[in-house]
């Protein structure tokens, strides 16, 4: 049985300024976020100012920050080691530009244990349906608890039938979603913890990663990192 981390906080200026250094060297985009794009947009890092709490990138599809002032923004990098790190602060618009930004120096960066696995809570009410192919047919039904780019965890009620072994794979899920439906295909037990009256149980993707999953799972990132939560246990 495998219980949830944290995520490991770095909050000294000089490792987190190594981060973003390695970050620019590498000309390895950014993934940024704010309220104003629907989906994450690339930024290239031009400029790493740890002293004086900025950072320059410059990317296009930012438009409506040249008429505000400071907005919040979430950002994921890559790190050396084959991870990614999430960093958050204020970002706005350079004066005389139509794609340079300032960000704000982060206060502290999270590091993921693995590529992809930062989580956030699912942002609709979402539910998982196994053992069929419509969900409104299903066997069983469990209720999404976050999601990433990795997979998902459900909340499993141990008096609907027996759960899944550790290691396992899962019958063909499907991901209902408001109106719409992603068929995800058969999950990976990843790890199994135990959650108020059942168990909570973390499910990776077995073979490739649908897009319309992806797509759900940069919303809820976007929505999550950019109203001030930075709560990313998993």
């Amino acid at each position: 049985m495998s219980y949830p981390l944290p995520l490991p906080k770095i909050d000294y200026p000089r490792e987190i300024r190594a981060y973003f250094d390695w970050h620019r060297q590498q000309r390895i985009p950014l993934l940024l976020m704010s309220k104003y794009i629907d989906k994450p947009v690339s930024a290239m890092l031009v400029d790493v100012d740890g002293d004086g709490g900025d950072l320059e990138v410059v990317c296009t599809g930012m438009y409506e920050v040249r008429h505000g002032s400071d907005l919040a923004y979430a950002a994921i990098g890559s790190t050396s080691g084959g991870a990614n790190f999430l960093a958050s602060g204020q970002m706005r618009a350079k004066p005389g530009t139509t794609d340079r930004f300032t960000l704000s120096f982060p206060e502290w960066i999270d590091i993921s244990q693995s590529r992809d696995s930062f989580r956030c809570s699912a942002q609709e009410r979402h539910s998982l349906h196994f053992s069929s192919v419509d969900p409104h047919l299903n066997d069983i039904i469990c209720h999404v608890e976050n999601v990433s780019l990795g997979g998902l965890a459900v909340k499993w009620d141990d008096r609907c039938c027996d759960m899944p072994l550790l290691n396992s794979l899962t019958e063909a899920g499907i991901l209902q979603c408001k109106d719409n439906k992603v068929h995800l295909g058969k999950l990976r037990v990843a790890h199994i913890t135990p959650h108020a009256q059942g168990h909570l149980i973390g499910l990776n993707f077995e073979y490739v990663m649908p897009k319309e999953f992806g797509a759900l799972v940069l919303q809820a990132h976007n929505a999550q990192y950019t109203t001030g939560s930075n709560d990313t246990t998993k």
